[in-house]
């Protein structure tokens, strides 16, 4: 829960087996702006791992066998 600062925090913690993520302490820093910045990260993760949606990532240490994108 917490220090999500990009989509690399959010993408590491669903694949670590999160299935809720809170952005109050990045919303602070980052700005409103961060949700959709997010959302844009993880739909181009959920792509390049093959996924169709965020469930099936969670807990699936996704990142394996696929460079990690940047944040």
């Amino acid at each position: 829960m917490g220090g999500i600062f990009n989509a690399g925090d959010a993408w590491d913690k669903i694949c670590a087996g999160a299935s809720l993520v809170q952005l109050y302490t990045g919303l602070v820093y980052e700005g409103p702006g961060l949700a959709r910045q997010i959302v844009t990260g993880l739909r181009q993760r959920l792509k390049a791992a093959g996924f169709h949606s965020l469930k099936e990532a969670i807990g699936t240490e996704c990142t394996a066998g696929m460079a990690k994108p940047e944040p």
